[in-house]
């Protein structure tokens, strides 16, 4: 039977978890149909929701929920109240502290969670972006990467954030550990600079990142994606959803808090980590193949 589905999200935008996270996801679903159309469709394009005939509305694992009334939360609810079937697909809850709650965000949170044909939130499973699986080589693996990701701009002064990386470098030459700037997509570029290593949702790039011992990273899941190439990930965890992504997942990440003033002794901390952790990986991996697996009888 032909079916046809929507999956919400900033995809297009140069966010890895949205545009990778939803190409991942789109192929493991498309493994359990014979025929089946899927579609990405953000805000700008919440139009075609009405006159597409889909047979479910999804929310993808770039994309947060949030209970302040936001579009995404808010979408979902309309497609419910007209009868569409919705899911949610590794989505997370955004922070409070960022995205305040609201007495009607609440509320309608609450009945889309009730409604929901099929849910599947992030750290009550591990994240979709496992769905990458193993994805090391031999060789390299003896530089350290620092992305300062786009996110930044949403804890704190670019100058705060410019000045610990800064210090940070600095801690690692001392120790004799080299470093490269890596980004993701162009809009970390804007305010990065020319980068050392650049990836995207292209295999051949993120295949650049076997080179590195360690990342330290405040885009989320560039940590999950360099720890899929054997990256030690040591994580800025700016938001409640960073540790989420690693939550059931044996892989030896470390947690940055981002008010912290030196990172440098928690950096090396971290470097120690190392180790194979590939069956990890391949487990995490497994794990969300259930979950697509479960959501894909749902709509059989």
């Amino acid at each position: 039977m032909f079916k046809r589905i929507a999956i919400l999200g900033e995809i297009g935008s140069g966010n890895l978890g949205d545009d990778l996270g939803y190409l991942l996801i789109k192929k493991e679903i498309e493994k359990n149909f014979d025929f089946i159309q899927i579609d990405w469709v953000t805000p700008s394009r919440f139009s075609q929701l009405d006159y597409m005939g889909y047979d479910m509305v999804v929310l993808g694992c770039g994309t947060l929920l949030d209970r302040a009334g936001g579009h995404y939360v808010t979408k979902l609810y309309d497609m419910q109240k007209r009868g569409i079937p919705t899911a949610i697909l590794g989505s997370g809850l955004s922070d409070d502290k960022h995205i305040p709650d609201t007495n009607e965000g609440i509320q309608i949170y609450d009945k889309v969670m009730q409604k929901v044909k099929y849910k599947y939130l992030r750290g009550e499973a591990p994240d979709p972006m496992w769905l990458l699986g193993d994805q090391k080589t031999e060789g390299g693996h003896d530089k350290i990467g620092i992305n300062m990701g786009f996110a930044g701009y949403t804890v704190g002064s670019i100058f705060d954030i410019k000045a610990k990386v800064e210090a940070l470098r600095s801690h690692l030459a001392l120790n004799k550990q080299p470093t490269k700037t890596v980004t993701c997509w162009g809009n970390d570029n804007a305010w990065i600079g020319n980068p050392d290593i650049e990836i995207d949702c292209n295999l051949e790039s993120i295949s650049k990142l076997n080179e590195l011992k360690a990342i330290v990273a405040f885009r989320g899941h560039l940590g999950v994606v360099a720890a899929c190439c054997g990256v030690i990930p040591i994580a800025i965890a700016y938001s409640s959803k960073i540790e989420k992504m690693y939550e059931g997942v044996g892989v030896p990440v470390t947690f940055l808090d981002v008010d912290q003033k030196d990172w440098g002794n928690k950096v090396e901390d971290g470097l120690t980590k190392g180790g194979d952790f590939r069956n990890a990986i391949i487990e995490a991996q497994q794990k969300v193949q259930t979950k697509i697996k479960e959501f894909c009888k749902e709509m059989k």
